[in-house]
This record gives C-alpha cells, structure tokens and sequence, in this order.
C-alpha cells in the first residue's frame, strides 16, 4: 500500500512538474501562491485561487463549496 502511494505521489508531482495536472478534466486555479491542480475532473475553481469544489457546486465568499442543482444559474 505504501509503494502504491509512493507511486501516485511521484506521479502527481512529476505531472504538476511539467505542467499538467494528475486529475484528467481538471482545471488549473490560478491564485496568489501561483497556480494548482483542482482535485476535481471538471470542478470549479474558487476565485481567490486557492481551493476548487466539485461539479454541481459553486464558491461563496468564503471559499465554501455550496451546491448548486443544474438547472439554477448564478
């Protein structure tokens, strides 16, 4: 289980390294300590930068993920 680990960390950091994030569909946020991979494959990033939330959610104010149904709009 640890060499598991090691391995997808190695990978994660290797594929951040060259400027792709590990998550396919993820998007790259981009804040004020530069730029990180959203965990999320097709999630949203918050817009101080620093965090992302899943699909179907949207930031607050305060970089909380609040869910949002499809159908509702900003």
């Amino acid at each position: 289980m640890n060499t598991l680990f090691a391995l997808i960390l190695i990978f994660a950091v290797v594929s951040v390294a060259v400027g792709q994030c590990p998550v396919p569909l993820a998007p790259r946020c981009f804040g004020p300590r530069g730029s990180i991979c959203c965990i999320y494959p097709r999630g949203n990033c918050c817009p101080s930068g620093i965090k992302c939330c899943p699909p179907l959610f949207h930031c607050d104010a305060q970089d909380r993920c609040i869910f949002r149904p499809p159908n509702e709009s900003d």
